[in-house]
């Protein structure tokens, strides 16, 4: 899922399914820091 710098949106996922859910996060970009990352509590237990 590509979008534009500066856009946030919140996302939840859940695996309904038998087998494991892997989710890998690509960043792009002229700055790959982990510092401009927003992580939120998970809510969708």
């Amino acid at each position: 899922m590509d979008k534009p710098a500066g856009n946030y949106v919140k996302r939840c996922l859940e695996n309904t399914g038998m087998i494991p859910l892997h989710l890998i996060g690509v960043q792009s970009g002229a700055y790959p820091g982990e510092d401009d990352i927003v992580r939120y509590e998970n809510k969708c237990n």
